[in-house]
């Protein structure tokens, strides 16, 4: 089970978006407790992407490459989310996915700034 938004219904492009980014975030959850990176912290994340692998706290190649390349992913399909729907409908999506993923991997809850 995936947490998509909750009314995919009401626009198909949540759906179809939300259904992408559940799946594909959480992979790189789990590949990112594989390689030991916590994943609230943005400046590891571009590191990750850079292709720093000296950011893992578990060396973990394999899984390293995989977090990578779900991170990449992340960002091609977050793009064309937020081509086809715009920018704060896709964000506020994104919000309620990564929330959702957080409550599911009992992570603590993002505070507003």
């Amino acid at each position: 089970m995936t947490d998509a938004p909750k009314n995919p219904a009401a626009d198909p492009r949540q759906g179809y978006f939300g259904k992408q980014l559940a799946d594909i975030d959480l992979e790189v959850a789990r590949q990112a407790m594989l390689c030991g990176i916590p994943l609230d912290d943005r400046s590891l994340i571009w590191r990750v992407l850079e292709n720093d692998a000296t950011v893992c706290g578990k060396p973990n190649p394999q899984a390293f490459q995989k977090l990578r390349a779900a991170l990449t992913m992340h960002l091609t399909v977050r793009d064309k989310a937020i081509a086809s729907m715009g920018r704060e409908e896709a964000m506020a999506m994104i919000d309620e996915i990564l929330a959702g993923l957080r409550r599911r991997l009992g992570m603590p809850e993002k505070k507003a700034p």
